[in-house]
């Protein structure tokens, strides 16, 4: 009996705090954590109903997008940019999932350099007042999916914006 409360007193407050960021009906097309620890996920309804963005620690949900899931598909866009030829021509394959809140444009990005060869991902916060912006770094070693999957979604709108 001791073993059982020592279990449910270690574990029990994990599986209250923590939050959902998939649900049972979602899967998750894109997710990383940043480099501070927080944790970006992008789902999918399992019959592509909808599309929602969350992002949060993993003891609170701090902004889910949109709110009305009903119409998702139109509050986001894509757009996509790919020169390849390598090294010599300086390839690049750059992604971006965006939405707009408020006063503000939020910006998922996939960018591959072959100058660098590497890929960055994160987030780009852009104030559409200001036009200042601010980059959340994504811990590559935590990236799962590709935001390239994306092109070949007919539900999402084609964006005509590259955040270089």
């Amino acid at each position: 009996m001791k073993r059982i409360t020592l279990y449910l007193s270690l574990f029990l407050p994990i599986l209250c705090f923590s939050q959902d960021y998939i649900l049972s009906n979602e899967k998750s097309i894109f997710e990383f954590e940043t480099i501070k620890g927080k944790r970006l996920v992008i789902a999918l309804d399992s019959h592509e109903e909808y599309l929602v963005y969350r992002y949060g620690t993993n003891n609170n949900l701090e902004f889910e997008f949109p709110k009305n899931l009903s119409n998702s598909w139109d509050e986001f866009q894509f757009s996509w940019y790919l020169r390849g030829g390598g090294f010599q021509n300086e390839g690049l394959d750059i992604n971006y999932l965006y939405f707009n809140n408020g006063n503000y444009r939020y910006v998922v990005f996939q960018e591959y350099s072959a100058h660098s060869q590497k890929t960055d991902y994160g987030i780009k916060v852009i104030n559409l007042i200001t036009e200042k912006e601010s980059v959340i770094l994504a811990d590559p070693k935590t990236v799962k999916g590709s935001l390239t999957d994306f092109r070949d979604m007919e539900l999402i709108k084609e964006g005509d914006e590259l955040f270089d």
